[in-house]
């Protein structure tokens, strides 16, 4: 649906009041109010049909004026119709478009659920290992951010299910879900195991209560970041404590 702006909004009023006095004009050169309202009408989008032989007359100041305003008015529908045009021409997404088309092709691939830190590394591996993977993200700035650098992205909610279709949840591979909310990454992971059975599916979680319930939604690797960092940190700890012995 087309919000008016502004500047819209102004014009029409500016085009009702053109309306109104050519209106009045007509009227008061003698002619009658239906005969105004429809020659006003067709004066200002463009189609001049005179309903009654007397609006020919050329001498008359009345109808000479309200011809001359008439002219304005059909000037400011065209900018009206011009801006609503280009309106309409910026809500379709051709860029979304372009990236809808190559993820109808994509197979094997990895799908990521949002953007986060965790996701900004695996990109970069992938790049590397040239992995094909799309990112599912809430955030329109983010997933401005994903496409304008060449990626795959989709700005949407991984919870819909049309939305993990569009990602290619059936030909994908894996599917990581990295959201910090263990409830909604159990949820997207049971509709993704629903639509594909044979998908493997990494979670992040942030609660150890929470690891049996994931693991149930058909989840095959949970990953808690405090632990890993934790686990890396001591790992390199005891390695440079047997280097130093």
């Amino acid at each position: 649906m087309i919000e008016f702006k502004a500047i819209q909004k102004l014009l029409a009023i500016l085009l009702i009041a053109i309306f109104c006095f050519s209106t009045a004009a007509t009227l008061l050169s003698g002619q009658g109010l239906f005969i105004a309202l429809f020659w006003s009408f067709m004066n200002i989008i463009g189609a001049s049909f005179p309903p009654s032989a007397a609006l020919v007359d050329a001498h008359n100041p009345l109808l000479l004026f309200a011809e001359a305003i008439d002219i304005q008015g059909r000037l400011i529908i065209t900018i009206i119709l011009t801006t609503i045009f280009y309106q309409l021409l910026g809500r379709i997404n051709l860029r979304e478009k372009v990236v809808r088309r190559k993820l109808s092709k994509l197979s094997g691939h990895v799908i990521m659920v949002p953007m986060d830190g965790i996701a900004n590394e695996l990109v970069n591996k992938f790049k590397q290992s040239k992995k094909e993977f799309v990112v599912v993200e809430p955030n329109p700035r983010m997933i401005k951010k994903i496409t304008e650098q060449g990626m795959l992205g989709l700005n949407a909610d991984p919870a819909d299910p049309q939305v993990l279709e569009d990602a290619g949840i059936k030909r994908a591979s894996y599917l990581m879900l990295l959201d910090e909310d263990d409830v909604k990454n159990t949820l997207v992971a049971i509709e993704a195991k629903r639509l594909n059975r044979n998908i493997k599916i990494i979670a992040r979680i942030k609660r150890q209560d929470d690891i049996a319930r994931m693991k149930r939604a058909g989840i095959s690797r949970i990953i808690l970041p405090e632990v890993a960092v934790g686990n890396e940190i001591a790992k390199f700890i005891e390695k440079s404590t047997t280097k130093s012995i």
